[in-house]
């Protein structure tokens, strides 16, 4: 009896994963003709079915079925909350340390680009903002480097500029 329920179990949960792979997944086929508001809201949209149906067809059946047998509902949702801690933190820290400029390291750090505004524009310029995105540009000025990327490369141009050096040297801004 257990054997059925544990298969119940694993294809629902195959098929929710698999339809929620599907609707995300749909986000990178239009990537390139789609705007970055519609790529928020699809995304947007997977992510709140994912945590439907981590709820209704996972937690709640979970927790109705310890109760028919007189256990605690503590054990499926304590384990199951630990055990997602467990692999979210795996994921990131496989992923944390991805560079999203590959073999480039900063020359300087940020204490010294701060008493060097100029040559840090003029680094990003020659070797991060080309491979990220083309139309991307820095200027030194006002007391921080002024990164202008255009709307569609906007969030990771500046992700991949945080991850080397201080928010506080820079500001952002979308191209028109």
């Amino acid at each position: 009896m257990l054997q059925r329920e544990l298969l119940y179990a694993a294809l629902g949960t195959g098929f929710t994963c698999l339809a929620t792979v599907l609707g995300a997944g749909m986000v990178f086929f239009f990537k390139k003709e789609m705007s970055h508001t519609m790529q928020k809201v699809f995304l947007g949209f997977a992510a709140g079915v994912m945590i439907a149906a981590s709820v209704w067809s996972l937690l709640i059946p979970a927790m109705e079925m310890a109760e028919g047998r007189g256990q605690s509902v503590i054990l499926p949702v304590g384990g199951g909350f630990v055990l997602l801690l467990s692999v979210l933190m795996i994921v990131f820290c496989l992923t944390r340390g991805a560079n999203p400029v590959p073999g480039y390291t900063p020359p300087h750090d940020s204490d010294y680009y701060a008493q060097h505004l100029d040559e840090l524009a003029q680094e990003l310029n020659a070797n991060v903002l080309p491979v990220l995105d083309e139309t991307a540009h820095a200027e030194a000025g006002g007391g921080t480097v002024t990164v202008t990327a255009s709307a569609k490369e906007y969030v990771p141009v500046r992700g991949a500029v945080l991850k080397f050096y201080d928010a506080a040297l820079f500001t952002f801004e979308k191209a028109n």
